[in-house]
């Protein structure tokens, strides 16, 4: 579920951030070497780090459960439950005896800066649970962008 939210991160446009001083960063918890095939993979242009061992999860107290209830409706996601985690096994065997990080761990969302300064921070609760994309651009102040599945972006 994560790869499909990264996918629609990626379809931020450079000047959207840029033109308003704002750095898009992905943390994952996969090993490094797996950066650059999943930048190809999704497109995603940004800043991305690796944290396999976990502890900027864990300092931040994010989740690490197996919860895959949808308990909200997530714009960014395209797959059910099911069809994520085939998706996710079919992409782990491509790289058998490694793994890709833990499944299980949840993410989480901040908009940070300057200094120490936090704007906006969520917990995902689920492997459903990140924040809109469009609310993300508004609180950081930037122009919304067209995702297909946005129900606030009209289309005449």
């Amino acid at each position: 579920m994560c790869k499909e939210y990264v996918e629609d991160l990626a379809k931020i446009p450079l000047n959207t951030l840029k033109d308003k001083n704002v750095k898009l960063v992905v943390i994952g918890c996969a090993p490094w070497k797996f950066i650059k095939h999943f930048k190809q993979e999704t497109g995603y242009q940004y800043d991305m780090y690796c944290d396999p061992d976990r502890n900027i999860y864990k300092c931040l107290k994010c989740k690490c459960e197996a919860n895959h209830t949808r308990k909200v409706v997530n714009k960014h996601i395209k797959s059910n439950a099911l069809s994520g985690i085939l998706k996710s096994t079919w992409r782990a065997m491509q790289f058998p005896n490694e793994w890709q990080g833990d499944p299980s761990q949840m993410g989480a969302t901040f908009i940070l800066g300057p200094g120490s300064t936090v704007h906006f921070s969520h917990l995902d609760g689920n492997s459903a649970d990140q924040v809109a994309i469009n609310d993300l651009l508004i609180e950081a102040g930037c122009d919304t962008v067209d995702f297909e599945k946005d129900q606030r972006v009209l289309h005449v």
